[in-house]
């Protein structure tokens, strides 16, 4: 085993609200695309889409989706690899 020693420099970073929070992040990679941070809620993930917003829009109101949960952006994600 090695001995643990302070580390001589580190980083000084600033966290913002967003680093703080403890909420869940959720990510879009789309092909192409650079990595994008969806907000909880059905408008951020549908802007994403914008060319079958409507199909989404309705199967997000169907299925009852509050995206307060991964499952219901997993479910929102297989819906629209399916109608594509």
């Amino acid at each position: 085993m090695i001995k643990a020693e302070k580390a001589g420099a580190g980083f000084n970073i600033k966290a913002t609200d967003e680093l703080k929070s403890n909420k869940l992040k959720y990510f879009l990679m789309q092909e192409g695309q650079s990595l994008k941070i969806l907000k909880g809620n059905a408008k951020s993930v549908v802007g994403q889409f914008p060319d079958n917003w409507k199909e989404l829009r309705q199967f997000i109101n169907q299925e009852a989706l509050k995206f307060k949960e991964a499952e219901d952006f997993i479910k929102l994600i297989d819906f629209y690899n399916e109608v594509n």
